[in-house]
């Protein structure tokens, strides 16, 4: 009796994967088979983005192909949609090159799960803001503060220790 059992079992996982491929080829548009971790790149859940670390702050360089002003020290939430598009590109590669050289943190984990979540948080906020389902304040560049001296002061002339008693 188990061997019929096991060969049931097996027969039902076959006919699991080659419904998996119908449906695999069903969705990609030209045709062609989907391979996981190629095209197949997806948004984070909204439960994810409202999570405690599902609103990161950028802290990479800006993307090349970018060319606005800088994102970075921005929240993900704060950047425009075309700006993550580019981003969650820019965590995708960054995570199919480390699984290549199989990066790992300082706690030894896989460094490529980390870059392709926050790729994929990229892409859930882009979603989100095109959606309109979140308010943003006009993007432009982050003001420095003003560091010239003080203008009374510059007349003073007599800059000894003495006279600022």
């Amino acid at each position: 009796m188990p061997a019929d059992r096991d060969d049931q079992v097996v027969l039902l996982l076959t006919e699991l994967v080659v419904l998996n491929r119908k449906i695999l080829l069903a969705l990609s548009p030209d045709g062609a088979p989907v391979l996981p971790n190629s095209s197949t790149r997806v948004a984070a859940s909204d439960t994810e983005l409202d999570s405690q670390y599902g609103d990161p702050q950028v802290k990479v360089k800006d993307p090349r192909r970018w060319s606005g002003p800088t994102m970075r020290g921005r929240k993900f939430s704060e950047c425009p949609p075309e700006y993550l598009d580019l981003l969650a590109e820019l965590f995708d590669w960054q995570g199919d090159e480390a699984e290549k050289k199989r990066e790992l943190t300082s706690n030894n984990k896989p460094v490529a799960p980390f870059r392709r979540k926050d790729a994929a948080r990229a892409r859930g906020w882009a979603a989100r803001i095109r959606a309109g389902a979140v308010h943003q304040a006009p993007i432009g560049p982050v003001e420095q503060p003003n560091y010239s001296p003080d203008p009374s002061f510059a007349d003073a002339g007599d800059y000894t220790p003495s006279n600022f008693r």
